[in-house]
């Protein structure tokens, strides 16, 4: 069974929650596209730290992207790397709606 019930809300509460829901989503754009902004600016093959640092990210956050599936390329036993367009890969997958 569905219950409707119709709500009448004043136009300028309608005009305020269509505002912030536009800012809220511009915002979210404006995130997106400065970090894509970012990862273009890294190297071919960023190690792991360049990746922390040029996103502004800490290493739990990076760790927990490589668990959501970012695969990282092992050099060596201290030398890891995230292929350029893995990353970007990635974020288009996991963060653009």
């Amino acid at each position: 069974m569905q219950l409707t019930v119709p709500i009448e809300l004043p136009k300028e509460t309608v005009e305020e929650i269509t505002n912030q829901l536009f800012k809220m989503v511009y915002k979210q754009m404006s995130e997106q596209f400065d970090m894509m902004k970012k990862v273009r600016e890294l190297p071919e093959y960023p190690s792991k730290v360049e990746v922390m640092e040029v996103l502004g990210i800490g290493y739990e956050k990076l760790n927990e992207w490589i668990a959501m599936g970012l695969r990282v390329q092992v050099w060596s036993n201290k030398n890891h790397r995230i292929e350029r367009e893995e990353l970007k890969r990635f974020l288009k997958e996991n963060f653009e709606r």
